[in-house]
This record gives structure tokens, sequence and C-alpha cells, in this order.
């Protein structure tokens, strides 16, 4: 069977802030962001609310128990401009 998988594009910003995440931490995105790009859904996937059809966010279990927290207004604001930023370059 063969894959098809989408290529995935990275805001410069947000490649840096992922850069200086633990190992293991990029590994769990990694392979949370391979699957979406295969067409699947994590199972640590959760919808981001407000943002449009189809944006999720990560919670990452080395933080502890990441679902049933908000995420911080000020981090929202940002994903949004960067959401403008990817569709500009799409």
């Amino acid at each position: 069977m063969t894959r098809n998988t989408r290529p995935i594009s990275w805001i410069k910003a947000a490649r840096k802030e992922f850069e200086k995440l633990p190992d293991s931490a990029q590994s769990i995105c990694l392979s949370a962001l391979t699957i979406a790009a295969e067409g699947e859904k994590a199972d640590l996937v959760k919808p981001m609310l407000g943002l449009g059809s189809g944006v999720f966010e990560i919670a990452l279990p080395y933080r502890g128990d990441a679902y049933g927290i908000k995420t911080p207004k000020h981090e929202v604001e940002l994903l949004r401009n960067r959401l403008k930023a990817l569709k500009e370059v799409l």
C-alpha cells in the first residue's frame, strides 16, 4: 500500500520554537504531524476552537495532563498570525 503523505509547512519562528523542545517532545510532535500529513488524527490531538475548521493542537504528555488546560490568549493570537502568514505563502 502506498502512503499519500502531504508535505508539512513551517513558519520559521514556529520551527525555531519547536527545536527548543526536548528531543522526546519533538519525536511525539513529529509522529502526530506525520499522522496528520497522511490524513489521519493522532490520539493526542484536539481541535483549536475559534480558529477555523481543521486547526488542531498537539497536547504533549511531557508537560503533565495537558488536556483541559486552556491555551493562553497570547498563544492563540500568535497562532492566528502564523496561520495568516502561512496561508499567504501557500
